[in-house]
């Protein structure tokens, strides 16, 4: 546990330290906006978070009783098993609106993002057991990632189009790539049993993990050393007005110079159970051994290279009364490469469908669904719009799974200030 709590307090120590050390801020939104914006300059901040999983719900866990019904768990989730995920997403911003060919925005923030999935072999092991001569093997994989990142925006209008130029730094500080710990289970008819389980844990890091792995104290931080580290991306996006009803665009990120993690704390978790019978185990009659815990921690100094991820997407914004704009419908579909250029990359989607009704634009109701960082939302938020100061605010069911984001198994929450005039 303590060293749970070190290791929040180092990421939250070494985000604290590069956010102050960064001048000027804005909303890293990658789409290009051709509605007219609310104010000529604003200061605003942006923070979100939440957690899901794909089956316990709230309603499951609040309770004077807690029973959990392995029989039902290996009947209910799919195939994909148990699955966990979390993201934040936190961000501060400058923007100058001169007018339509020139709005600039400066930004800064930090992004994590976590997923691990238990495979359904384990559920189904608990619900049914284990034949003589039988085996069963398990599957837990995970992975985590967190950057800090800052640029600039430019976004201009060229021939009716909204053209927008986002170059960013961004520097990596954790990153668990993927990680598969595997477990095993067999018997025989000798009424012998063996169980082993191992995970092995690769952890890169923006600064040596040794003195906090080992002798529980925060490691040294040392900033300009780790903003040196860091890597170069792209974002171009272009949107244009088709018909007074629609706007449509497409938007990329392209990630252009790798950022550099130096270090590299690693180790192997194990356990491992044998017994000649099981009935002996019980009585202690028999024979058996059992242990485990983890490897010495290893710590070496090598560069591992890691983007955020690419980015490639199609946005809209639609009026269907006409035109007018207290009503607007907004879908948005991505393909993202999360470590793109590596062996260890990954393709998933994103997409939204969001609605937004505006009254006088100064009180807007905004409600939708999407799939983003590998989890499902169903949105529902509100904003106040007073000119110089607006606040929004966005609750979200959450999961890993889109139909039990509707019950509950996660949340998530937004909000956001915008002061100007």
């Amino acid at each position: 546990m303590k060293k749970q709590i070190l290791l929040s307090s180092f990421v939250f120590c070494v985000i604290s330290s590069i956010i102050t050390t960064t001048a000027a801020f804005a909303d890293e939104n990658l789409a290009a906006d051709l509605y007219k914006p609310n104010r000529y300059f604003e200061i605003g901040v942006d923070s979100e978070a939440g957690g899901a999983n794909n089956y316990f719900s709230t309603s499951n866990l609040l309770v004077k009783d807690l029973v959990i019904d392995f029989n039902q768990i290996s009947n209910d989730i799919s195939d994909d098993g148990l699955q966990f995920g979390v993201a934040t997403h936190e961000k501060a911003f400058v923007n100058l609106n001169i007018g339509e060919k020139c709005r600039l925005s400066f930004f800064g923030g930090v992004d994590a993002t976590g997923f691990m999935s238990i495979s359904h072999d384990l559920f189904a092991f608990l619900a049914e057991g284990i034949e003589i001569g039988e085996s069963r093997k398990v599957d837990v994989t995970g992975h985590f990632e967190t950057f800090v990142h800052a640029g600039v925006s430019l976004q201009t209008k060229i021939k009716g189009f909204a053209v927008k130029f986002m170059p960013s730094y961004f520097v990596p500080l954790v990153y668990v790539p993927e990680t598969t710990a595997t477990g095993s289970l067999s018997t025989k008819e000798t009424g012998e049993i063996k169980a082993y389980a191992s995970a092995p844990v690769e952890v890169y890091s923006c600064v040596s993990l040794q003195s906090m792995l080992d002798d529980n104290k925060i490691p040294e931080i040392a900033v300009n050393e780790i903003l040196s580290n860091g890597g170069f991306d792209f974002g171009l996006a272009l949107e244009k007005r088709f018909f007074p009803s629609l706007d449509a665009g497409l938007f990329t990120r392209i990630p252009i110079v790798a950022g550099t993690l130096k270090h590299k704390a690693s180790t192997s978790y194990y356990a491992s159970f044998e017994t000649n019978g099981l009935l002996g185990k019980l009585s202690d009659s028999e024979e058996h051994n059992s242990e485990h815990g983890h490897t010495d921690w290893e710590y070496s100094e090598e560069d591992f290279k890691i983007h955020r991820p690419l980015k490639v997407g199609l946005n809209a914004s639609w009026r269907p009364f006409g035109g007018a704009k207290w009503f607007r419908i907004n879908p948005m579909a991505a393909i993202a490469v999360r470590n793109p250029y590596t062996s260890d990359s990954k393709i998933y989607a994103e997409y939204s469908l969001d609605a937004l009704i505006s009254a006088f634009n100064i009180f807007n109701l905004t409600f939708g669904t999407s799939y983003l960082d590998e989890m499902f939302y169903q949105k529902l938020g509100f904003g106040f719009n007073f000119r110089v100061i607006e606040i929004i605010c966005q609750a979200r069911l959450a999961g890993t799974d889109f139909a039990t984001s509707f019950s509950g198994t996660g949340a998530s929450a937004y909000a956001g200030v915008r002061i100007g005039f």
